[in-house]
């Protein structure tokens, strides 16, 4: 468990690693930002855009309970309340979180790169969602089931775009793959050529 206790330090935190719970309170001692403020950081974060979010406040207020709701948040739990409710509330929502993440092919993380099959997505540690073609994602995330293996162009072509229907030549391949190592920025150097041998990312 992780405590903070300043706005500015909640933002490193979630733009930088996953958490599976969140809890935030609205009023918080930071000057010009709020706990809603931190619920929109952890909901763009790359790393916690699915993290379940808790409001645990004084503020009981219908307003403040609804504008959380609609932004994001997973529940919001006015004070004083009850210890024993308050824990059976974190359990059963980490109880989802777990049941979620048990399901196959949905979100899976290879080092400092983040695949979201389901929003057909990919992010990468600090860095904000990367702006993917369909065929660059349906690439890089080839490339990611098997990290550190060498695929061909050859056998790329026939996994990736036999099944499209589309006549291609093996230089879409390369075309494809030095666009993603300008978008993946600093990782793109991941993304291993071997003439012999192929394409491979090493995670």
């Amino acid at each position: 468990m992780v405590s903070v206790g300043t706005a500015v330090e909640a933002r490193v935190l979630v733009e930088s690693e996953p958490f599976d719970l969140v809890l935030i309170d609205v009023g918080l001692p930071d000057d010009e930002v709020d706990g809603f403020d931190v619920l929109g950081w952890v909901r763009n974060s790359s790393w916690n855009a699915d993290t379940e979010v808790f409001f645990t406040t004084g503020r009981s207020g219908l307003s403040d309970r609804l504008r959380a709701l609609r932004c994001g948040a997973d529940d919001y739990i006015t004070k004083p309340f009850a210890s024993e409710e308050f824990v059976a509330r974190i359990q059963a929502a980490l109880r989802r979180r777990a049941a979620s993440s048990a399901a196959p092919g949905l979100r899976c993380s290879y080092g400092d790169v983040v695949v979201d099959y389901r929003l057909m997505r990919v992010s990468t540690r600090g860095e904000r969602n990367l702006h993917l073609t369909p065929n660059e994602f349906r690439l890089i995330a080839y490339l990611l089931e098997d990290p550190g293996a060498f695929k061909s162009r050859e056998v790329i072509l026939r996994d990736l775009w036999s099944e499209l229907g589309v006549k291609v030549t093996e230089r879409t391949v390369d075309t494809h793959i030095c666009s993603l190592r300008k978008k993946l920025g600093e990782l793109g150097d991941r993304l291993e050529s071997i003439p012999s041998l192929g394409y491979r990312f090493l995670s």
